[in-house]
């Protein structure tokens, strides 16, 4: 059977049409592997989907997925018992909505994410490091202090923990505005300092203070 030569893009197209009929539901992503998921099948863009697993909320290229299943009520039977050893940290987490990056193509949401700290790929092959930008076809990672470039093509997987990104733009915030008030303090200073010379100032003629 011939493919066109951008078969890829049709082959996402396909599976998104597939995989929207599922968003909600119980999802197995891939077969077998570091990159086969189980969870919550949360969004479906033009190429890529979004999942809600244990592991937190995983970003999977529709290009790199090698196959898909419903989680038959068998399973979920099964799985019953595990989750009602879960239920404690369930309920601890029944108030936070999962976060998910904006973007209708995987790209945007890497440029999204740019300053924040990710992984790319499970297994033998992940990476991880903060977003420095991105390129046509590549993925710009600070890892180490050593800029990494990661081909799209080759990504997997993409997981982003917000939390921990949050508690860091919480600090940043704080000491944004020990800064903030650092400089009024010193500004206050300078025109008190600027005010006292004023004052010593006098008038070459007639001797006079200036104020």
């Amino acid at each position: 059977m011939m493919y066109p030569y951008n078969h890829s893009y049709y082959f996402a197209r396909n599976i998104s049409k597939n995989l929207k009929d599922l968003i909600g539901t119980n999802v197995r992503i891939n077969l077998g592997g570091p990159e086969k998921g189980e969870g919550t099948l949360l969004k479906i863009q033009s190429d890529f989907c979004v999942l809600q697993s244990d592991d937190g909320v995983v970003y999977y290229p529709l290009h790199h997925i090698n196959g898909f299943a419903e989680q038959s009520s068998d399973e979920s039977q099964e799985s019953e018992e595990s989750d009602e050893n879960e239920q404690n940290d369930n309920q601890n987490k029944e108030n936070e909505e999962p976060i998910i990056v904006g973007g209708n193509y995987f790209g945007s949401v890497i440029d999204r994410l740019k300053g924040e700290t990710i992984q790319l790929n499970r297994g033998p092959k992940k990476v991880e490091g903060i977003v420095a930008g991105r390129t046509r076809g590549h993925i710009l990672l600070d890892v180490d202090g050593q800029i990494t470039y990661v081909p799209m093509i080759h990504v997997q997987s993409m997981c982003w923990n917000y939390n921990n990104s949050n508690d860091s733009n919480d600090k940043n915030k704080n000491n944004n505005n020990n800064n903030a008030n650092n400089n009024d303090d010193n500004e206050s200073r300078n025109q008190k300092r600027d005010k006292d010379k004023c004052k010593t100032k006098r008038c070459k003629r007639c001797g006079k203070r200036r104020y």
